[in-house]
């Protein structure tokens, strides 16, 4: 059991580029773009966000906070840590 937060798992938000998720999102015509995530996740989401704000494109990026780290905050703990 690991009671003192921190991650032994390897985490990884994936291979494409955020240019090319968003680019993905756009051509699909979403308008909604839900992200769970930590620091990093947030971090590409904000990132996606202001490529297709550039390209004029209206999505709503909404980020909700998890992490397997448990490095959020003022909160007790998240799901993803227990």
């Amino acid at each position: 059991s690991n009671s003192m937060g921190g991650t032994i798992l390897v985490s990884d938000r994936g291979n494409p580029t955020e240019e090319e998720q968003s680019q993905v999102l756009m051509d699909m015509g979403v308008r909604a773009h839900f992200i769970i995530g930590g620091d990093g996740t947030h971090r590409g989401a904000y990132e996606m966000a202001e490529l297709m704000k550039e390209k004029n494109w209206n999505c709503s990026v909404v980020g909700i906070p998890k992490t397997i780290d448990n490095d959020i905050p003022m909160l007790d703990c998240t799901f993803g840590f227990d």
